[in-house]
């Protein structure tokens, strides 16, 4: 793990507006339940890079008490809301792009669903989505040797992985898919065939 802080303040003062909006909270009342001045909140949901980080995680304790989870720390903008009765099955991560280095995590399941979801989080979009998922059931391979093998051929199958017009940096991804265990040459084959929205194709 790197040990520079990398908080994306602009993904975080997202983050912060739609969990307040989710749960219905005004400003002034999330304000106060954090014991912050209003106009300090307000800097940090407009991604304030001088908003202290002790500031912003408080404010990302009080949202995961609520029941919010960083699911990606502030790699991305998702977030994830878990009701009152799966709240007691949490853990805690170390995340150097959250305030605090810390984050909430539970339970999830890290398949190709959740996979393409995360991708699209990362500014990554699937041509043939579905064709890709279809592949991936009836191969006789685990799913992510078969991902790698599309995402290397894809192109036979009418299959490409696509950076969208407001794609994450290429260092975001390896954050992304450290939870799946995928192998190198799985890592390495994603990442190396995944094309700008104006390549050609033959």
């Amino acid at each position: 793990m790197t040990n520079t802080q990398m908080i994306n303040h602009r993904n975080l003062g997202r983050q912060i507006l739609a969990a307040r909006t989710i749960a219905r909270l005004t400003r002034i009342q999330l304000a106060k339940q954090v014991h912050l001045a209003h106009a300090t909140l307000k800097r940090a949901e407009e991604g304030d890079e001088l908003v202290p980080e002790e500031i912003l995680a408080r404010i990302c304790r009080a949202l995961e008490g609520l029941g919010f989870e960083f699911p990606h720390g502030t790699w991305t903008t998702n977030l994830a809301f878990h009701h009152e009765q799966d709240m007691a099955f949490f853990g805690m991560t170390i995340d150097n792009s959250m305030p605090g280095w810390v984050r909430r995590i539970y339970p999830r399941t890290f398949d190709l669903s959740s996979l393409i979801h995360d991708l699209n989080a990362c500014g990554i979009r699937i041509d043939n989505v579905e064709r890709l998922i279809d592949l991936c059931k009836i191969s006789p391979k685990s799913w992510p040797e078969t991902l790698a093998q599309i995402a290397r051929e894809g192109q036979k199958f009418g299959i490409r992985f696509l950076w969208s017009d407001e794609s994450l940096d290429t260092q975001w991804i390896p954050h992304i898919l450290k939870g799946y265990l995928f192998s190198p040459e799985v890592v390495n084959a994603l990442m190396q065939n995944i094309l700008t929205p104006d390549a050609h194709t033959d």
